[in-house]
């Protein structure tokens, strides 16, 4: 059944809280290309996770920054302070706003003081519950009855939103909420999904909002094609569940808000959420990455000249270098009119060198030790090193290490077979002689217990676990050897004079 709400029409005279300044924030114009005083604004969140903390951040860093400050929570706490300084019609949560059962009660002051904020200011808030929060959102949505709950236990639901402003118009928002943890049925093959994908006898905006996996055949978490939200009738879909935001920048956005802050270093990018405009002509949506945390993979190229590791020069001293070098350009290169408080790098380095053992010592010994205080500040952004990793390559190519027939040339022909395609049939038997060593290994009594002994692990982290071994291996040999690397075709083994 559909349950329209009408919400009333708030002129700015009535409003008992006005919105208020936000320094950090750009204006609302300059994030949409110059604003339509006829449009709906909403203010559309993704996936919040209230009660969860980012991972990786090191003690030094946590000393200057307490979890909290970069918390999901605090992340929320702009979103709202965002709302209120650009003056939007509404804000749109699409599920997960809470990560577990267990932080209902810190979750609930969170949600509860941003909502109320909101709402004390004339601004409605809709959301839907994802997967995650199935339970407790409509606990929380019982608890503070400001905060609308669209779709419950599984029931299509609209909402009309009419515009503050005089002109603006109304917009029909759309949603639907996870009945359960696991749902493997498309949402839009509910029953009630038909009512509400109607298109309204008077004319107006639709805005779907949905907690889904997009084009995730066989999920358990709400699966929905991509063909099936292009032939809804809807102006746009706001989606949540992915936190990797790729909203699409056209008339008719479609696509996942993202995680309102990176959680852990795999969530790259700008996260934070949307401006969006909707008129009776288009939809448009703009980021606004103003997550408190932003996390970025760098690389130190030894191909650089600003980067060569030259010989003389320790590989320890080397790396109190170009560490806060790449942590600086890291910073530089972030994007105009938002920065992050905290910047966490994961930091590859590249190239050829025959120093590799070196280099993986001097990071042994400085992941020991700790990394100290946060490495730079720069323009009141804060940059560490999450984690270093050696992709080198070794001084001589392998192609002419292989042409020789020791135990170095042996084993850079076995990296050259792991170079290959997957279908490559001489690949595909090393890696199943390698798989069935791996797992006769992992099931002795000493790995017993651990979550993964019994796992056999896939093509692409088996061929990178070997290769990394046979590099390692092929540079300490070399490290060891003075002698000159001839290819056997030039009639010499290694260690013969030239």
């Amino acid at each position: 059944m559909i349950k329209d709400t009408d919400c009333a029409i708030i002129t700015a005279g009535s409003l008992s809280e006005p919105p208020r300044p936000y320094d950090d924030v750009l204006p609302v114009a300059r994030y949409l290309g110059g604003t339509n005083v006829l449009a709906i604004r909403l203010l559309a969140v993704g996936d919040i996770h209230l009660g969860r903390r980012p991972r990786s951040i090191p003690e030094a860093v946590a000393a200057v920054f307490p979890p909290h400050v970069l918390s999901p929570a605090a992340a929320w706490q702009r979103a709202v302070q965002l709302a209120l300084s650009s003056g939007v019609d509404a804000v749109v949560l699409a599920g997960d706003v809470i990560d577990r059962e267990d932080d209902y009660f810190e979750a609930y002051g969170t949600l509860e003081q941003g909502v109320r904020r909101l709402v004390d200011a004339g601004i409605p808030v809709l959301g839907v519950a994802g997967n995650h929060d199935v339970d407790v959102l409509p606990r929380l949505a019982r608890a503070i009855p400001q905060f609308k709950l669209l779709g419950a236990n599984g029931c299509w639901e609209a909402y009309r939103l009419e515009g503050r402003r005089p002109g603006a118009g109304s917009a029909r928002i759309i949603g639907w909420s996870f009945p359960t943890a696991r749902y493997s049925q498309s949402p839009l093959a509910c029953p009630t999904a038909s009512a509400v994908l109607t298109r309204p006898s008077k004319p107006e905006p639709v805005i779907g909002l949905l907690h889904c996996d997009r084009d995730g055949s066989g999920s358990t978490h709400a699966p929905v094609t991509s063909a099936e939200l292009d032939a809804a009738p809807v102006d746009a879909w706001l989606l949540g569940h992915v936190h990797a935001p790729d909203l699409s920048d056209t008339d008719r956005p479609i696509g996942y808000l993202g995680s309102v802050v990176g959680l852990d270093p795999t969530e790259v990018g700008g996260h934070g959420p949307w401006l969006v405009e909707v008129d009776r002509h288009a939809v448009r949506a703009r980021h606004v990455p103003n997550a408190p945390l932003r996390w970025e993979h760098v690389t130190i190229d030894f191909s650089e000249p600003d980067c060569a590791l030259d010989d003389g020069v320790p590989a320890a001293e080397w790396l109190e270098r170009a560490l806060p070098r790449v942590l600086e350009q890291s910073i530089a290169c972030l994007p105009d009119g938002y920065r992050p408080d905290v910047l966490g790098c994961r930091v590859r380095i590249t190239g050829r060198t025959s120093r590799r053992a070196e280099l993986e010592r001097a990071l042994e010994r400085s992941n020991a030790s700790g990394w100290g205080e946060p490495w730079v500040e720069r323009d009141g952004v804060w940059a560490f090193p999450d984690k270093i990793t050696l992709a080198t390559s070794l001084h001589h190519p392998l192609e002419t290490l292989a042409a020789t027939r020791d135990p170095v040339g042996l084993m850079a022909a076995k990296v050259l077979v792991l170079e290959r395609l997957p279908e490559d049939l001489e690949r595909q038997r090393l890696l199943e002689e390698a798989r069935a060593r791996v797992q006769a290994i992992r099931r002795r009594t000493a790995y017993r217990g651990l979550s993964d002994a019994d796992l056999p692990p896939s093509d692409e982290a088996l061929a990178a676990m070997l290769r990394e071994s046979a590099l390692r291996s092929i540079d300490l040999l070399l490290a060891q050897s003075s002698h000159v690397v001839l290819p056997a075709s030039e009639g010499h083994e290694r260690g013969a004079d030239p």
